[in-house]
Order: structure tokens, then C-alpha cells, then sequence
């Protein structure tokens, strides 16, 4: 517009010069002046604002780069907050399974625990059953054997049955014999229940020995010094239950026997 306006002045002027008769050299010198004032004057203020713009484009990079490093802050900042209730949630799942890990180790131990001591009552309750059922069977035996015993005593004639010997250091009673018949039921199953069968076709008969070397031989038995026969292992698990008071009874009734 300004360009416009500057060339319609000089197109003016140089009309003007050109339709008076008084125009001179010097007005047309004066009107090239004005027309390169003019032009310069543009040029100068083309230049101010090409710089403007120049200065307006550098701010607007400046506030640009600005704006990019704040939303890449910004971006990083969300980013590490992600990051963090990430590795919280995380965390937290983990605490979440090792508390059901132990938990369920506890339950399976208390588990165990209590089946081993449903075990342990069940094994001492059938150890207790066996033990009670062994006691009766051998309380069984026992009276069978005192009772055939008592049978072979019984078919022996008073005549048959020797006096004691001279060699008894004391006499044999009634209660001695008594207890040693209810000891000797135990061992009528290998010697016989009148004492003349050689255990386990081994040992020599032991009716007819006198109630101290019958007493002797068991007391060897018994602490294991003793092996007649090779059959001091077998004698002394027998004899290892016997007092001194059961050797004599047992050995008096075992005397008897002769």
C-alpha cells in the first residue's frame, strides 16, 4: 500500500513538472531526491520488520522448546509414578503369596503333627491290645501246662516218686513246690512236662538233677556264663525274668520231678 502510495506521488510530480511551462531541471532533480528518500525509507522499515518477524519466530522456538521439555517432564514424572505404583502392586502381590505360602505350610504341619499322633495312639493302643492278648495266651498256656502237670503228677504212683535226696541242703515245702509249678509251665514245652525230653533233641534231661545244680545251671543262664549244649542264648532269654526267689521254687519243683 505504501509502495502505492509513493509511486502515485512521483507519477503526480512528474506530471505536474511536465504540464508547467516553469518546471525545471532543479524540480526534477528534487523529485528523484524524494522518490530515492522514499525508497530507502521502505527499505529501512522492510528490514525492521523482517527483524520483528526474526525476533518473533526466535521467541516463539524458545517458548516451543520450552513447552516440549515441561510435557516431557511431565511425561517422565507420570512415567516414574506408573513405574512406582507398578512396583508397589508388585511388592504387595508378593507379601500377598508368601502369607498364603506360610499359611498353607502351617496348615500342612499341623496336618502331619496331628496325624502322626493319630498314628502313635493307634500303635500304642494295638501294642497295648497285642500286649493284653499275649498276657492271656500265655496265662493259658501256663494253666495248661499246670494242668498237665498236675496230671502227670497224678498218674505217677506214690511208690514210683522218690524220697529226696540227702544231698538237699534244705528241705523242699509245699509252697516252693507250688510256685515252681506254676514257673516250670514255661519250660515243660521243650523239657517235657516230667522233665526227661531232651530240649530241642540237645540238652540232657533235667529230671533227676538235684534243686542246686538246677539252681546253679539257671543262675549261669542267666548271666550268660553258661552255654550247655550251645544253648545258653535260648536259656538265658528264658531264665532272664527269674529272681533268686523263682530259681529256687522252680529248681525245688524241677527236683521233684526224679
Amino acid at each position: 500500500m505504501k509502495k502505492i502510495t509513493l509511486f502515485s506521488i512521483v507519477t503526480a510530480t512528474v506530471l505536474v513538472t511536465g504540464c508547467s511551462n516553469s518546471t525545471t531541471k532543479e524540480a526534477a532533480n528534487k523529485a528523484a531526491e524524494a522518490t530515492s528518500s522514499a525508497v530507502d525509507t521502505l527499505k529501512n522499515k522492510a528490514s525492521e520488520m523482517a527483524q520483528t518477524a526474526k525476533d518473533k519466530a526466535a521467541e516463539a522456538v524458545e517458548a516451543a522448546e520450552a513447552k516440549t521439555e515441561e510435557i516431557a517432564a511431565a511425561a517422565k514424572a507420570r512415567a516414574e509414578e506408573a513405574a512406582t505404583a507398578v512396583k508397589e502392586k508388585a511388592s504387595g502381590t508378593m507379601d500377598a503369596v508368601k502369607d498364603r505360602t506360610e499359611a498353607a505350610a502351617a496348615a500342612t504341619k499341623e496336618k502331619v503333627a496331628e496325624a502322626v499322633e493319630a498314628t502313635k495312639a493307634k500303635t500304642e493302643e494295638t501294642a497295648t491290645a497285642i500286649k493284653e492278648k499275649a498276657a492271656e495266651a500265655v496265662s493259658a498256656v501256663k494253666e495248661k501246662a499246670v494242668e498237665a502237670a498236675s496230671t502227670t503228677e497224678e498218674k505217677i504212683p506214690e511208690a514210683e516218686k522218690p524220697a529226696a535226696s540227702a544231698e538237699d541242703k534244705s528241705p523242699v515245702t509245699a509252697a516252693d513246690t507250688s510256685a515252681g509249678k506254676v514257673l516250670y509251665a514255661k519250660c515243660a514245652g521243650c523239657h517235657g512236662a516230667d522233665g526227661k525230653t531232651r530240649a530241642l533233641g540237645k540238652s540232657d534231661p533235667i529230671a533227676g538233677l538235684s534243686a542246686e545244680v538246677i539252681a546253679e545251671d539257671l543262675k549261669g543262664y542267666k548271666a550268660g556264663t553258661l552255654n550247655k549244649h550251645s544253648m545258653g542264648s535260648v536259656m538265658k532269654g528264658q531264665a532272664a525274668g527269674l529272681s533268686d526267689a523263682d530259681i529256687a521254687a522252680l529248681s525245688a519243683y524241677i527236683a521233684a520231678l526224679k
